[in-house]
């Protein structure tokens, strides 16, 4: 095969790979999910840990945090273990420690696992269809959002002769701000009381 091949069957893969198609959902929708960039940072170094099947047997993550700060950037082990607690407690993974600390499977002679110790993915993929959602809402509301920026910006623009100076700062600085569709739609109402009648 050539090296087009080769590029071609990359971006197949990296297109249909699951992991990296559901991080960039919860990248999309990081607000709502109360994330920070650092969560969004160890979701990835945990998932480059799944196998590109998403086999719903291979959903636990045993490796140590050692090797999980060199996937996560290189935070530092404080930061890591803040960012898998504030993971755990909003739902997008679930862990099992084991008495000695460590992260590992018992297994019998069938190979059976009889105890998993780690951190389980399994309900960051169980929520897909959630966070799919939620992240068509987030794309609805930045269209909304920037929108009623242009709105704002061109009262600004048109009728700042008309504008009291505190709601014409408070204005500015909103603009500034991460606000909400309807946040932005209650300041334009305030706008434009004050503006003359036409």
């Amino acid at each position: 095969p050539s090296y087009h091949d080769d590029r071609r069957t990359v971006a197949q893969v990296k297109k249909e790979d699951a992991r990296w198609s559901l991080l960039d959902l919860v990248r999309r929708c990081r607000k709502p999910l109360g994330l920070r960039d650092r969560d969004v940072a160890v979701l990835r170094g945990l998932l480059s840990f799944v196998p590109q099947s998403a086999d719903p047997n291979s959903l636990v993550v045993f490796a140590s945090n050692r090797v999980l700060i060199e996937r996560c950037d290189g935070i530092d082990e404080r930061t890591l273990r803040r960012r898998l607690t504030h993971l755990t407690a909003n739902g997008l993974l679930a862990r099992k420690s084991s008495p000695n600390g460590k992260r590992y499977r018992v297994q019998d002679e069938c190979a059976e696992a009889k105890l998993t110790y780690g951190i389980d993915l399994t309900p960051l993929f169980a929520i897909r269809d959630h966070l799919t959602a939620l992240a068509e809402e987030c794309s609805r509301e930045e269209i909304r959002c920037k929108a009623l920026r242009s709105v704002i910006r061109d009262i600004l623009y048109h009728q700042t002769a008309h504008i009291q100076p505190a709601l014409h700062d408070l204005a500015c600085r909103s603009l500034r701000r991460s606000l909400s569709s309807d946040q932005l739609a209650d300041l334009i109402r305030e706008l434009q009381q004050g503006l003359p009648q036409t």
